[in-house]
């Protein structure tokens, strides 16, 4: 599913669609923004989306408060968490700066935009989905190309390694 705005961008709204599975993990509304072709619902299929005006951010949002810089929404032991370092940023009209856990209903306001949190939900099924997809990947490549399965091991252990750190 995509959307597309007055101006012709289109931004994805569903990420990941695997096999049979279709699962939503993070759902919000941009109410208001200077960007106008940026408001909208997104919702996401992943468990850390990047917001701002960075090449590195997921959903781009040109809004000078970011300048140069991005949030995170990302959902750990099944808690949502806006993280901003850049600049103090108001929850509910509360100012913060760093870190801070969100509800559904929540309203973000970082400069001009708002963002509104519909829901979200930390899918431990799809995880294992695709974990057990990984793993079947790994078995084969390890009968058919045995060089490529260290390659991806390494991998698999610079994400693991990266994750513990993040928290």
């Amino acid at each position: 599913m995509f959307k597309r705005s007055h101006s012709g961008r289109i931004y994805s709204l569903r990420i990941i669609e695997t096999a049979n599975y279709n699962y939503l993990m993070v759902s919000f509304e941009i109410i208001a923004s200077n960007d106008t072709d940026s408001i909208g619902t997104y919702e996401f299929l992943l468990d850390r989306i990047t917001i701002g005006d960075t090449r590195n951010s997921l959903l781009t949002i040109y809004d000078e408060f970011f300048n140069g810089s991005s949030l995170t929404l990302k959902i750990l032991n099944n808690k949502l968490f806006i993280i901003y370092d850049a600049r103090e940023f108001t929850v509910n009209g509360v100012g913060f700066f760093g870190t801070k856990v969100l509800s559904p209903g929540d309203k973000i306001n970082v400069g001009e935009t708002i963002i509104k949190i519909c829901k979200f939900k930390q899918d431990f099924d799809l995880s294992k989905n695709l974990s057990e997809e990984v793993t079947n990947i790994k078995k084969d490549l390890s009968t058919t190309e045995p060089s490529r399965i260290d390659l991806i091991l390494q991998i698999e252990d610079e994400i693991i390694s990266h994750e513990e750190n993040e928290f």
